[in-house]
């Protein structure tokens, strides 16, 4: 089987069906060349009702059903179940072009490669398509080894935003962390630094709906204190996956420089999140116990050294977080 295609299904009754036909809109795979494995992790509404519906038209669409655990359970759940070469995962509330998808599962078949990052493109709630942002992979065709890549780009951390081989997953047994947040910026990293063959290919696989509601977009203070907390420990995982490599190799300079980006936007969220001076102190005070705080920046630009040096203020950054 070429690829299986996960989707964490969590009260999305308005969303799951475009997202599971949109799979079959114009896909020219035959049905055992790939799979689609839906978890229900614990939805309350309609959902899992839309999807078993689906499974009469559609002989390769799977439903699984579990105990709400959050999406990394869910997800885990599917690398388990999955029988594809390579693994997707889709948001139960995004859809795919699956004529793009194919071109992309081609691609990493011919070039044998590890990990495929492919495009996103942003749509509001109706549809509408939004700004894109500035391309951080810019360079097409080219095979880098992870280690190289992580060092060349800025590594956008989205699950979505890969085609993974799942004999890596397998072989280091690696899972999504459960219970926190930013569980896939640690994983993206992760497999990158097992990866000995990536490429870009600029695949328009991915339609992301940007909703007021999710998890990502919730403004509630004690939920974005939650993402901000578990930042750092994501940091933290980094750290210790790190130690697996030697100092000087290309992989743990690239995880050295995502630990120097995650501590960035860590003191950039602080304020666009809204913390007073107070709340802020308290996490430098946990950055410092796990000695990352004075901010010090080895593999980064001189614009990280610029902004380390302004978040190592204390009186700015009393100026700056009100």
């Amino acid at each position: 089987m070429k690829i299986s295609i996960i989707i964490a299904l969590y009260n999305t009754e308005v969303y799951i069906e475009k997202c599971i036909r949109s799979i079959y809109k114009n896909n020219k795979l035959l049905l055992n060349e790939y799979e689609i494995i839906v978890i229900n992790d614990g939805s309350t509404d309609n959902s899992s009702r839309i999807v078993e519906n689906l499974k009469k038209e559609y002989a390769n669409l799977q439903l699984l059903h579990k105990a709400n655990g959050g999406q990394s359970t869910a997800r885990n759940l599917g690398f388990a179940k999955a029988k594809g070469e390579y693994i997707f995962c889709l948001d139960s509330d995004d859809f795919i072009d699956a004529d793009e998808l194919i071109k992309a599962l081609e691609y990493i078949e011919k070039r044998n490669l590890d990990i495929l990052p492919i495009v996103i493109r942003k749509y509001d709630e109706n549809y509408e398509r939004l700004k894109d942002k500035e391309e951080n992979y810019t360079i097409l065709h080219k095979v880098f080894t992870g280690g190289d890549f992580m060092n060349k780009f800025a590594i956008s951390g989205s699950m979505c935003r890969y085609l993974y081989k799942k004999s890596i997953i397998s072989k280091h047994k690696l899972q999504l962390t459960e219970g926190i947040y930013h569980e896939d910026e640690e994983f993206v990293i992760k497999f990158m630094s097992y990866s000995k063959r990536v490429a870009y290919a600029q695949n328009l696989v991915y339609n992301q709906v940007v909703r007021p509601s999710s998890t990502v977009n919730n403004k509630n203070k004690i939920h974005r204190k939650k993402l901000l907390s578990d930042l750092l420990v994501v940091i933290d995982h980094l750290i210790l996956h790190r130690v697996n490599f030697n100092k000087n190799s290309s992989v743990y300079k690239g995880i050295t420089k995502k630990i120097e980006q995650l501590i960035i936007s860590l003191f950039i969220r602080m304020k666009s999140d809204g913390l007073i001076y107070k709340e802020v102190k308290d996490f430098k005070v946990k950055l410092q116990l796990m000695d990352l705080y004075p901010i010090k920046i080895k593999e980064l630009s001189v614009k990280f050294e610029v902004a380390a040096f302004f978040f190592n203020s204390t009186l700015l950054n009393k100026l700056y977080y009100k």
